[in-house]
């Protein structure tokens, strides 16, 4: 039985892999028709054959969606949304069943989504002729457990795609004993990728955010829009009781009705109604390509930011929405766009939103800051927050912004390690595909015309407080009245503190940690897990001690069972 119940309340899908031996045999021969047959471990050999693959795949889910026009099978994808969207509501980064790996109802919900914005460009017809209820359960999930395999291969191949930029030596592609194509993480890389997705949950669920946002995007809509939101919710549901006595559950509105309703109820002007409930609709003329849905995960014209759906229902446009994904889209649009600058364009027309959206965005690296703040006050450590420049005697500064250093987030003393974090704060958007990982990566990594990179930016402060280590240490004898401090043999660390856990945290060239690991750094009590990895060879076993960074090329100790010599080889 593919449907699952989960919790004691909520029906989930789970494919399963028969749709595999309906793609892989074909795709295998196109791969070997068009590049040669393999293996394929060059990086850009990779590179390719993973862009050929995602477009069959996309093809491939794009004909699945055409070919099925019923609008019972896309309401039944709703209802299994709105179930998977309270689900992961109510028990975050969770294992829900022992069939689904805690990852699970994350890809399942993506691809739920990516089907149902799919299915905007189709001609939908409201009853089928000779259509017979019973047979239409087996049909849906026969359809879905192919669209999941099918969204599952496009999410490998995106993950795959962008891990190529940031993983040295990552991929191959090999092909199995009956000749079918394999993508393959090599070294030790699937043990840590495997690792690290069952760590990220206990920093997701520690992540900091403004409890008053909710209230600050209320208040602007009020302001700056001129609507409540509670009343256009409110308008939300009453229509969908309303039109449930007639079509059952999920039921098709008229678009019209919510502005009009929400209007004459309330009394506010009609075309505002209508410039905020555009705000959160996705349509033909919005919705983007599956590719760029896919590829460019940091968009938001996407079902996640837009909760109403309109499809067309025998040449009329209907207005389809759940009310967990309405639940989902305001809170995403709060917590994970709205401080980044992002906001539905329609809603950016209006100046003061426009506005309330870019303060917002200046303000949310304070939040990181007053946390970590607040750790700090709780141990035994000197700091100091938001330097700009360095106190000297006589009321005399050293700037450091006119060095072309920037502002310091915090410098942090630690006696008892003898050591000076020099540390910046990022607080970084929500991730959790590697497309949207890869940002990440490029802002430490990449500077741009406009700004140096990240680890750039930190390079260059950790030489000016080299440089000007006696300034250093006559700031902190300044601040703390102690004329006893003496940093000369203290050594100085640059680290970025961060929000939620980013990929690049296990690889990068400055130490990265998150908030919640930032206390036990403090106190000298972090240690990064190490791990021993055993790879089977041909005649050999191979044997990989992983420490931090986890993702470099390794050397192998190689292991002869017929012989007690250990030795070194590199690959």
């Amino acid at each position: 039985m593919p449907v699952y119940f989960v919790k004691k309340k909520y029906r989930v899908f789970h494919g399963t892999k028969e749709p595999e031996s309906e793609y892989r045999p074909e795709l295998s021969e196109l791969i070997k028709s068009k590049f040669g047959v393999g293996p394929y471990t060059d990086k850009k050999e990779v590179r390719n054959v993973l862009v050929y693959t995602l477009e069959y795949f996309i093809e491939k889910f794009k004909a699945t969606i055409h070919g099925e026009l019923s609008l019972d099978f896309y309401r039944n994808i709703l209802w299994f949304h709105e179930q998977a969207t309270e689900l992961a509501h109510f028990f975050p980064h969770q294992l829900v069943h022992a069939e689904m790996p805690a990852e699970y109802i994350a890809s399942y919900r993506r691809i739920l989504k990516m089907i149902l914005e799919e299915a905007i460009e189709i001609d939908m017809i409201c009853v089928e002729e000779d259509a017979v209820p019973e047979n239409m359960m087996p049909r849906i999930e026969d359809k879905l457990n192919h669209l999941l395999f099918l969204g599952d291969m496009i999410l490998m191949c995106t993950n795959m795609f962008a891990e190529q930029d940031m993983v040295e030596d990552v991929a191959e592609v090999i092909t199995d004993e009956k000749g079918y194509y394999v993508f393959k993480r090599k070294h030790h890389y699937e043990a840590i990728f495997n690792h690290i997705k069952s760590d990220w949950g206990t920093h997701l669920t520690k992540a900091v955010v403004d409890d008053s946002m909710l209230a600050d995007f209320k208040s602007a809509l009020k302001e700056c829009i001129g609507v409540e939101y509670d009343h256009t919710g409110n308008i939300v549901g009453a229509l969908d009781a309303e039109f449930r006595k007639q079509f059952g559950w999920c039921p098709p509105l008229e678009w019209e009705l919510l502005p009009k309703n929400l209007s004459h109820i309330f009394g506010y002007d009609e075309a505002i109604c209508e410039q905020y409930y555009r705000g959160l609709t996705l349509n033909r003329s919005n919705k983007m390509d599956l590719f760029d849905l896919v590829c460019k995960p940091y968009k938001i014209n996407r079902y996640l930011y837009r909760p109403i759906l309109i499809w067309s229902i025998e040449g009329r446009n209907r207005a389809f929405l759940g009310k967990n994904a309405w639940a989902e889209s305001i809170n995403q649009l709060d917590t994970n766009a709205i401080p980044w600058g992002k906001a539905p364009e329609e809603w950016m027309e209006n100046k003061c939103f426009a506005d309330y959206v870019h303060s917002k965005e200046d303000d949310h690296d304070k939040w990181l800051d007053d946390a970590v703040e607040v750790k700090l006050e709780s141990l035994d450590v000197l700091y100091d927050r938001n330097v700009t420049s360095l106190k000297a005697r006589k009321g005399s500064h050293k700037g450091i912004d006119i060095q072309g250093v920037g502002e310091v987030d915090f410098i942090i003393v630690v006696p008892s390690m003898a050591k000076i974090f020099i540390s910046d704060c990022k607080h970084l958007l929500g991730r959790y595909d590697m497309v949207n990982q890869k940002n990440d990566y490029n802002a430490f990594t990449k500077p741009t015309k406009k700004k140096r990179s990240y680890n750039q930016s930190l390079a260059d402060k950790l030489e000016f407080f080299e440089k000007e280590r006696e300034a250093l240490e006559e700031h902190f004898k300044i601040i703390t009245g102690n004329n006893e401090l003496d940093f000369s043999d203290y050594t100085l660390e640059g680290i970025f503190i961060i929000n939620s856990p980013t990929f690049y945290m296990h690889n990068s060239e400055y130490r990265i940690y998150t908030i919640a690991q930032i206390e036990s750094v403090l106190k000298g009590e972090f240690t990064d897990p190490e791990f021993m990895v055993y790879v089977d060879g041909e005649d050999q076993e191979k044997m990989i001690n992983v420490k931090y960074p986890y993702f470099k090329k390794p050397k192998y100790v190689l292991f002869d069972p017929y012989e007690e010599d250990i030795k070194d080889n590199e690959e």
